[in-house]
């Protein structure tokens, strides 16, 4: 400012050779220029004010806007300015107006990035934890009752119920308990067919509460194998010969040891133990709570829910990288992920995110948070595709004949793929 000031009055000395009206027109100027300074700093401060409350009303519009924005190549915020383009806006000051128009441009193009459509419910299950295809072509689902659950009942079996209805018969797993043949928290399943003796098959059960893997036969509910699993086994994944047990034992409890979330890969024959990965942890490698996995082109992919990531792994067992890193609440990055799998070549993870609003009473008006169960779809890189809010919690993510099913605590929702033929004479309720 000095350097400044001395150049401008040279230069006033020398044209007007009168020093002190140089000096007084120098700091006419410099006032001018601190007025200006002034009124840029308040301009920026309401750009900023106005940035935020748009960013705000883009956000709450979920869906149809992250249609737009997302893409092949995931999410990029230069794609902006050609929305406004498009939609004919020439700026950002009306938010309300802005928000509508955005909203009716993005929900007609949203369908050309949309991986799963037509989302609809099933007949009502209490607790449906996970859900299979029997071999005599029924779906079975599996309910188990936690003691959190508001149907809890001590006596209460676990059990693989069918549909389509009429009666939804249920096939119990065997009775509360500890000993062979005994369940006590069946939280997912998988069935395998006998080729020798066509409609026969014997069933994989995750028996959480009793801390072990069992193999029942489906038809008469006998137990044939069963293999110890110190921890909480949350979830199976059956791939090429191999079981994938996802093992939570970020909990207490007389077989659990504190320290061994992990992956552990069983023979579905035998039941006997292969190997293992992952190890509880934040950093490369380690998991937190995993709760569910999904395997595709030699790779394990992993919901580490209490890391708020998908964790990568080769199916030997080493670390390649993790996507999803939250937690967070914006398209691309995830919260508590429950469930996961591969639909078309994209990563489909059930999760939630929480909400800020304004809430009011008779008396004042405050800021809350609530919670929304959301299904996030991300390419294999984690870049993200499409986001659905559902009405609950989705405890499992099983595809069966084109279509992407997933159990809560109140029904079974299911969503048809993109590209698939459409048309299900089981549907119910339509929840998109």
């Amino acid at each position: 400012m000095d350097t400044f000031l001395r150049a401008v009055t040279a230069r006033e000395i020398e044209s007007h050779g009168n020093h002190d009206h140089a000096r007084g027109r120098c700091r006419a100027q410099l006032h001018q220029l601190e007025r200006e300074i002034l009124e840029t700093q308040k301009r920026l401060e309401e750009l900023q004010g106005r940035h935020a409350q748009v960013e705000c009303d883009l956000r709450r519009l979920g869906t149809p806007i992250a249609a737009l924005l997302i893409g092949d190549h995931g999410c990029s915020i230069a794609c902006v300015p050609l929305i406004l383009e498009k939609v004919g806006l020439a700026h950002m000051s009306q938010v309300a107006s802005t928000c509508k128009h955005l909203q009716a441009a993005a929900m007609e193009v949203g369908k050309e990035w949309a991986i799963l459509c037509e989302g609809r419910s099933l007949a009502p299950f209490r607790c449906a934890h996970d859900i299979l295809r029997l071999p005599d072509g029924e779906f079975g689902v599996v309910q188990f009752f936690p003691q959190s659950s508001p149907y809890h009942n001590a006596a209460a079996s676990d059990a693989i119920r069918t549909i389509p209805p009429p009666g939804c018969a249920a096939r119990t797993l065997g009775p509360p308990g500890t000993v062979p043949g005994c369940t006590n928290g069946v939280t997912s399943a998988v069935c395998i067919t006998d080729f020798a003796a066509p409609g026969s098959c014997t069933l994989i059960l995750a028996d959480r509460n009793n801390h072990r893997v069992q193999k029942i036969s489906a038809d008469l509910g006998e137990p044939l194998e069963w293999a110890a699993v110190p921890g909480y086994p949350t979830h199976l994944c059956l791939a090429d010969g191999e079981l994938f047990v996802a093992v939570d034992g970020n909990s207490f409890g007389p077989h659990s040891t504190r320290g061994d979330s992990r992956i552990e890969v069983l023979d579905p024959c035998t039941l006997q133990f292969v190997r293992r990965f992952g190890g509880r942890g934040s950093g490369r490698g380690t998991l937190e709570s995993p709760k569910a996995t999904a395997v595709h082109r030699g790779c394990c992919y992993v919901a580490d829910c209490g890391n708020h990531r998908v964790a990568i792994f080769t199916r030997a067992g080493q670390f390649l990288r993790s996507v999803g890193d939250g937690p967070g609440a914006l398209p691309g990055t995830l919260m508590h992920p429950r469930a996961i799998a591969i639909v078309r070549e994209h990563l489909v993870v059930s999760g939630y995110r929480k909400e800020r609003y304004r809430a009011t009473d008779e008396n004042e008006s405050y800021w809350a948070s609530r919670v929304i169960y959301s299904l996030q779809v991300l390419t294999l890189s984690g870049e993200a595709r499409q986001m659905l809010d559902v009405k609950s919690e989705l405890f499992s993510l099983r595809v069966i004949d084109q279509k992407l099913y997933a159990p809560s605590q109140h029904q079974v929702f299911y969503w048809r793929i993109h590209g698939t033929p459409a048309g299900d004479a089981q549907t119910s309720v339509c929840v998109n």
